[in-house]
């Protein structure tokens, strides 16, 4: 859940962003013309960022008091450095195929952390993508996401036995029948229903279901159905998208691991977060709209009053995509990059 700050706070919050990712690398073109569009279409700040002078760890730790504020400066400092295109490295670093956080950020983000004294579980996993420990990476999947709460519905709902043996599948070990059938299932519901439209986004793509060998975990499905009802697609721009809409209105503060998920697999690259190893190319967010596309994912998860991750998905799944956007407030979207929408029945990849 965002929590939106004080304005008279916005020059140390901007400049405490500055100086955490201006100390290996000057800030980039994407980077400014994110903070930019945060200020002013999220915060609605009349402010200039380019022009705010960057603040040491210390001097955030004085302008800054407010916990939630200081947890959230950080976890922005962590994104936008995510943003930065790794084809600016240096011709060490190249060469040695090192991405963003190989090259002496993550230390220096630490020191931010530590003066502003917040607890990010989410600095384990980056950690861990600095190391490239695959296993690690997995683990903080399920422990430092909302997953392990679809972890517990899933049990809730299929039982120990199968919700084992479908995250054995996602593994590539062996099947849950009993879970593929329950996704297969919706295929038989209207054209149009939020149960369709998420089992038809898994065939357009060529997608296996969970619980069918190699599939992903039944726990990563809440994170789909979020992006049929949003309208996000299951791209590079559109994971960004939903996973910004996810944490701006969740009540859980592991929603923005989710981010981190995405900023690794799309914008540093190598991580693919769907249980297939090191596949993507990065530098999938170096474009000039980045920040307008989050801050317009950001500003229609607002209305929604809900956290979207504690609905009763399968009890609505015979709901219309019409039906349940309406129900929770969701407006329709304001920028248009051409990418297909997964609750029309018209989707193609």
């Amino acid at each position: 859940m965002l929590v939106m700050p004080d304005p008279a706070n916005a020059p140390a919050i901007v400049g405490t962003i500055k100086g955490g990712i201006t100390l290996t690398h000057p800030i980039t073109a994407t980077q400014l013309s994110t903070m930019n569009a945060v200020a002013h279409q999220i915060l609605k700040l009349d402010i200039d960022v380019e022009e705010v002078d960057p603040l040491t760890p210390a001097q955030a730790a004085e302008a800054i008091k407010d916990p939630a504020i200081r947890s959230q400066t950080v976890q922005a400092m962590i994104a936008l450095e995510m943003l930065a295109p790794t084809t600016q490295r240096t011709a060490e670093e190249a060469s040695g195929n090192k991405h963003r956080f190989q090259d002496g950020t993550l230390p220096h983000i630490e020191e931010y952390v530590r003066a502003l004294d917040v607890k990010l579980p989410e600095m384990k996993t980056l950690n861990a993508i600095a190391s490239d420990h695959e296993e690690m990476i997995y683990l903080d999947i399920f422990f430092r996401t909302p997953v392990r709460t679809g972890l517990v519905d899933s049990i809730k709902d299929s039982g120990l036995r199968n919700t084992i043996k479908a995250i054995g599948a996602a593994r590539g070990h062996g099947s849950s029948p009993a879970v593929a059938d329950k996704f297969k299932r919706l295929e038989d519901l209207p054209e149009g229903t939020w149960g369709y439209q998420l089992a038809h986004m898994y065939q357009a793509n060529g997608w296996l279901f969970p619980g069918e060998t190699g599939g992903p975990p039944e726990t990563l499905s809440i994170h789909d159905w979020v992006h049929v009802l949003s309208g996000y697609p299951p791209s590079p721009v559109g994971e960004l998208q939903v996973n910004s809409f996810i944490h701006a209105c969740s009540e859980d503060p592991l929603s923005f691991g989710y981010m981190i998920l995405a900023l690794a697999a799309y914008g540093l690259g190598g991580f693919n977060p769907g249980g297939q190893k090191w596949t993507t190319k990065g530098d999938a967010y170096v474009r000039d709209d980045v920040g307008q596309l989050f801050a317009e994912a950001v500003m229609r998860s607002k209305t929604v009053g809900v956290d979207l991750f504690a609905v009763d998905h399968w009890g609505q799944a015979n709901k219309t995509v019409e039906e349940m956007r309406e129900k929770y407030s969701i407006p329709a979207k304001t920028v248009d990059i051409g990418d297909p929408d997964p609750g029309l029945p018209s989707y193609q990849p």
